[in-house]
């Protein structure tokens, strides 16, 4: 916040990144008896929530299983939401819903999506991907599993940058 305050002092434009709301439908966090410490678990989440690229997500990862053991469900559904939220900050995705069947991605106001990509995203995906009213695009799933759903996102968006 300190460092936005002083470039706009200085007369540099900011470029704020959407903060992601995302609705995955999945139980993500770290079960006490995975860490049982209260502390080594939240310095755990905060080092997730800190990561900023996918190479660091896969350390924190791995940083865990060396540290704890193998990640239970709950964990790993974790990372893959950080991981959907990482490629949703860059492409300027204000929220992502999971519904009955389908994800939702709304993008921000302003966000950089050529209309050239998602017009090629739409024919390619064609019955699979819709564009629907407040900048949204809805994927349709095959079935209702948060890696299903996490994949489809973030492929999605890869193909729109």
């Amino acid at each position: 916040m300190m460092e936005e305050a002083m470039a706009e002092l200085r007369g540099e434009e900011i470029s704020r990144e959407p903060d992601t709301q995302i609705n995955l439908r999945a139980s993500a966090f770290i079960p006490e008896d995975y860490i049982d410490d209260v502390s080594l678990r939240l310095a755990a989440y905060k080092e997730i929530s800190s990561v900023a690229e996918e190479l660091q997500l896969r350390d924190v990862a791995e940083e865990l299983r060396d540290r704890y053991g193998a990640l239970p469900e709950p964990v790993m559904n974790l990372f893959a939401i950080m991981s959907v939220k990482l490629a949703a900050k860059k492409a300027q995705v204000a929220r992502i819903d999971a519904g009955k069947g389908s994800v939702n991605i709304t993008f921000a106001e302003g966000a950089a999506i050529s209309p050239d990509r998602v017009m090629i995203l739409l024919k390619k995906n064609k019955g699979r991907i819709k564009l629907i009213p407040e900048y949204t695009l809805q994927i349709a799933l095959p079935d209702e599993m948060l890696s299903t759903a996490a994949e489809a996102v973030k492929k999605c968006l890869q193909e729109l940058q």
